[in-house]
């Protein structure tokens, strides 16, 4: 013979939930938004500038869908090619590296870390409602 147990009340529990999971995404969406704009700044400001356009190059896209976000270097920038971007970053063999994307990324991940840790915290506890 097989025991059940009903609970009332538990729709609105979940109800509840979701709109938190709603929120904290929109949190972490806002937080990447800002914070990743900080670490594209200062990669803009560490990049080696002959013609500029390499630090023009340096973006950023988040995806809420995902919650993630992405910054790279390289690509065309009005109608530049700045592929160039990694033979500065790393060196080759004729030219000593200038590091600029990867010590800009590093210089912010704690503060990004905090940043999310706090927005969530916030909604947990409560005061982002």
């Amino acid at each position: 013979m097989r025991l059940y147990t009903r609970l009332e009340g538990l729709d609105d529990v979940l109800k509840e939930l979701r709109e938190v999971e709603k929120e904290a995404k929109h949190e972490v969406v806002n937080v990447l938004r800002e914070e990743t704009w900080k670490v594209v700044e200062d990669a803009k400001g560490r990049a080696p500038k002959d013609t500029g356009a390499m630090a023009r190059g340096i973006r950023r896209s988040v995806s809420a869908k995902k919650l993630t976000a992405t910054i790279s270097a390289g690509g065309k920038v009005g109608g530049v090619d700045t592929y160039y971007a990694q033979f500065v970053e790393f060196g080759t063999k004729n030219m000593p590296a200038q590091p600029f994307f990867f010590p800009a990324c590093r210089a912010h991940e704690e503060e990004i870390g905090r940043a999310l840790s706090d927005a969530l915290a916030k909604l947990v506890e409560g005061g982002g409602r």
